[in-house]
C-alpha cells in the first residue's frame, strides 16, 4: 500500500470522528436539530455557540442567555447571579449566615424567630431574659402567670392565693378588715376587732360607741 493512500485514509478517519463528536455535542440535551446544528434546547438548558449548556441550578427562572431572572428559596438576585441570602439574615460570609436581624437568632445556619413572649432576649441563644406582662421567666422560657394566682388552666386562673379572690379572671385582694371571708366572692364572713359585719362588709364600730361618722366615733 502506497504512503499517499495511508495518509488519505487517516484524514478520512479524522473527519468522521470530528464530525461525529461535534454532532453529538450539538444534539446533547437538544430538542430541535437543523442541518446538524441545535436550534432549541431542552428545559433547564440554554443555547450557546450551538451547544446546550445547563442553567445554574440556583435559578428559578431564566432568560434565553442563561441569566437568572429569579432565584430559588434562600437566594436573591444580584446582577443576574443568585447569591445566598436566607430569610432574616443580615450578614453572609462564604455562603454561611453569621448574623441575623433583630428578634432573630442563629441556629444551625438559619435565623429563627425569638419568642414574642420575651421582653428582652439573648441574641446568641434566643432565650428570654425578661418577659412581657402576665408571664414569668423559667429557664429562659416565659410561662403564663396571673398575679396572686395559685392555679392556671389553659391560661385562665381557676384558684387564687390566700387572701385573694377570683373576679373576671383576675385575683383581687380581700379587704384587710375581714377576719374570715368567702374565697369565691371576697365578701367578709367575720371582721377584725372594732368592726362589725354589714351586708358582707366590715364597718367601724368601737365598743360602746353609738354613732360613727367617717370611721370616727362622735
Amino acid at each position: 500500500m502506497s504512503k499517499s493512500i495511508v495518509v488519505k485514509a487517516l484524514l478520512l478517519c479524522l473527519i468522521i470522528v470530528c464530525t461525529t463528536t461535534t454532532t453529538s455535542m450539538a444534539t446533547s440535551n437538544c430538542l430541535n436539530v437543523v442541518n446538524g446544528c441545535c436550534v432549541q434546547c431542552a428545559a433547564e438548558f440554554y443555547l450557546s455557540n450551538g451547544i446546550c449548556v445547563a442553567i445554574n441550578p440556583l435559578c428559578a427562572t431564566y432568560d434565553n442567555n442563561g441569566c437568572c431572572l429569579s432565584c430559588i428559596a434562600n437566594y436573591i438576585l444580584q446582577n443576574g447571579t443568585c447569591v445566598y441570602s436566607p430569610p432574616h439574615c443580615c450578614k453572609v460570609i462564604n455562603n454561611i449566615c453569621v448574623q441575623c436581624d433583630p428578634w432573630y437568632y442563629l441556629s444551625n445556619g438559619l435565623c429563627v424567630a425569638v419568642s414574642t413572649l420575651c421582653a428582652t432576649y439573648d441574641p446568641n441563644t434566643g432565650l428570654c431574659l425578661t418577659c412581657i406582662a402576665n408571664y414569668t421567666l423559667q429557664y429562659g422560657v416565659c410561662i403564663y402567670t396571673i398575679s396572686h394566682c395559685a392555679t392556671v388552666v389553659n391560661q385562665c386562673c381557676t384558684l387564687c392565693n390566700q387572701w385573694y379572690y377570683l373576679s373576671n379572671g383576675i385575683c383581687l385582694p380581700v379587704s384587710s378588715l375581714c377576719a374570715t371571708y368567702d374565697p369565691y366572692t371576697g365578701c367578709c364572713w367575720t371582721c377584725i376587732t372594732n368592726y362589725i359585719l354589714q351586708n358582707g362588709t366590715c364597718v367601724y364600730s368601737p365598743p360602746h360607741c353609738c354613732k360613727v361618722i367617717n370611721n370616727i366615733c362622735v
